[in-house]
């Protein structure tokens, strides 16, 4: 209130601690996309895949897990962490992806 408050800083991000308090070396990387894509890959008939809205959330106990996970060696991995959801049709991605947007939009101005 006074000025005096300092915010604490870390030497590192919290969520990448092992056990005992030190930095792990396993390494994760959140890959999930924020956009509608088309995927020919994935069953073969042109699915559609949306952002999965806990997708930012999971990606950081994902994070958490892999730096607690620290092998015997210490020589670290790295993980690629990638949710979405999965649509038949481009109307239903398009529905599951502006829909909350929109939702929230209303919620949020009367």
């Amino acid at each position: 209130v006074d000025g005096k408050y300092v915010e604490p800083r870390f030497e590192f991000d919290p969520y990448l601690r092992t056990r005992d308090g030190k930095k792990s070396m396993n390494k994760s990387k959140n890959a999930s996309s924020q956009l509608m894509t088309k995927s020919d890959t994935l069953g073969g008939h042109g699915e559609w895949t949306s952002p999965f809205v806990m997708a930012a959330v999971n990606g950081e106990v994902v994070k958490r897990s892999q730096a607690l996970s620290e092998g015997g060696n210490g020589s670290g991995s790295t993980l690629t962490y990638e949710e979405f959801v999965v649509n038949p049709t481009f109307k239903e991605a398009f529905l599951g992806w502006f829909g909350p947007i929109l939702g929230m939009t209303a919620l949020l101005n009367p």
